[in-house]
């Protein structure tokens, strides 16, 4: 295919050069769809041209996807700064981030705090199986987690907030609540490092925030799934939340590992640091949008071996297994990709 003067033309026009595409009709001008100029796939290539800054394309077939400047490099074969030059972008042209050092390295809460907090997961975990936890249970199955899932993740149920003296657990000051939901505990290391709790209900504070996950004061954040990284894969897959990063281990499992930050603005201490070291690649999928996007360009300015993958369908990797997505199918053409 030539090359082409792209300054200021949109991504309809520019696949439109290489396929003859259509508007998906429903979509009121908002999908379009083709031939995929790549791999051939009849119909199954779409774009969304109004979808971000530059567009969104995805091939059904060849699970290829991204943005004008990935189609670019795709058909050219260029590198980043050769495809934003082509369209006339400046640079930096992703999202922006400071260097992120590593912070100081971090220890698991003290014996006391310990000795609470497991005695509390061990009676959640047997109220999930019980009748009153068949709504958080039915969650469960919602996002996609299997029984096995469910269960070698320990994860549980609170049926009801609780506060608990400080002193129990070894703590000074307000006493400890723990909030009613879902227990998702975080062992590394031979160590509960903390238990995070998914409310059933959200929570809108004055400011109008509204909160769905708590954390039992005390704990410390740790990197979710730690033990898990054995860096026998050539890769591990980043996600924002636990849920996720359970649902890429139990769909793609086969191909990476994965585990997850929690947060798309945490920062990672030197202990979970290590645990990433022997990856080839460490993918960033966290979430669609712009708090996910700017926590994954922070990701990436730890490490040239950080590769951003975005979900396909959706604001993350379960709205994208949800809206039926095969997330071992697009594991595996990133790592392709990625020449993995």
């Amino acid at each position: 295919m030539n090359a082409i003067d792209l300054r200021e033309t949109d991504l309809l026009s520019l696949v439109g050069r290489d396929t003859a595409l259509k508007r998906v009709a429903a979509t009121n001008g908002g999908e379009w769809a083709g031939p995929c100029p790549f791999c051939g796939g009849r119909d199954r290539f779409r774009v969304w041209p109004d979808d971000g800054d530059r567009g969104r394309w995805w091939c059904r077939q060849c699970q290829r996807h991204g943005d004008a400047i990935d189609y670019l490099r795709e058909r050219d074969n260029l590198t980043f700064r050769e495809a934003c030059e082509r369209l006339g972008a400046s640079l930096p042209d992703r999202p922006a981030a400071p260097p992120a050092p590593a912070v100081p390295d971090v220890e698991p809460p003290g014996a006391q705090w310990q000795a609470r907090a497991r005695a509390f997961v061990t009676w959640c975990q047997e109220r999930l199986w019980e009748a009153g936890g068949r709504e958080a249970l039915e969650y469960l199955y919602w996002r996609g987690l299997t029984t096995e899932t469910i269960q070698s993740a320990g994860l549980g149920y609170n049926p009801r907030a609780w506060r608990r003296p400080a002193a129990d657990w070894g703590l000074a000051g307000d006493p400890v609540y723990l909030a009613a939901g879902i227990t998702i505990p975080h062992e590394a290391d031979g160590a509960l490092w903390t238990v995070k709790i998914r409310r059933l209900e959200a929570v809108t504070t004055a400011d109008g925030r509204t909160l769905r996950y708590t954390s039992i004061r005390g704990g410390h954040q740790a990197l979710y799934l730690a033990d898990g990284l054995t860096g026998d894969r050539p890769a591990v897959a980043l996600t924002e939340g636990e849920f996720d990063a359970l649902l890429l281990r139990q769909q793609a499992g086969d191909l990476v590992d994965a585990a997850s930050l929690c947060s798309a603005s945490n920062s990672v201490p030197l202990r979970w640091l290590l645990k990433l070291l022997p990856y080839r690649r460490i993918l960033a999928a966290y979430d669609n949008d712009e708090a996910g996007q700017a926590g994954a360009a922070k990701l990436s300015a730890l490490s040239r071996r950080v590769s951003v993958i975005r979900p396909l369908e959706g604001k993350d990797v379960t709205d994208f297994h949800l809206a039926g997505g095969d997330l071992g199918a697009w594991i595996a053409f990133n790592l392709a990709r990625l020449g993995l």
